[in-house]
């Protein structure tokens, strides 16, 4: 099985820098682009092929770029992560939305997994 592919997107660098090394740490996925400010979320996923989207986000409401990349892209998930990182938010398109509150970095990797487990890529 490929490696679940996973971009980074919006976040402060610290926390950034964080979330990259707990998923390169983390066997069987990894981070194939981190960008630091808002890109166009279908763009990017599309560059990359990407499965999984981390993105910053100040509320746990879905933002609605990341809304218009659900349903452009129906098999790709959303880990909606609060800026100062401590509340995480599952997103994918049925709709579903599991609150998952403060993550552990093993845990974040779980997540993700649990992610490409349910998905259908």
């Amino acid at each position: 099985m490929a490696d679940i592919r996973v971009v980074l997107i919006d976040m402060p660098q610290l926390l950034r820098q964080i979330l990259q090394d707990v998923i390169d740490a983390s066997p069987g996925m990894t981070v194939v682009r981190a960008h630091p400010r808002r890109v166009p979320l279908v763009e990017a996923v599309d560059r990359d092929a990407a499965q999984v989207v981390v993105f910053g986000q100040e509320s746990l409401q879905l933002a609605p770029e990341c809304r218009e990349l659900l349903e452009q892209r129906p098999r790709v998930q959303v880990l909606a992560v609060s800026r100062d990182g401590v509340r995480t938010t599952l997103y994918g398109l049925r709709p579903h939305r599991e609150l998952l509150g403060e993550l552990e970095p093993e845990q974040l990797a779980d997540a993700i997994r649990g992610v490409a487990a349910r998905a259908e890529w």
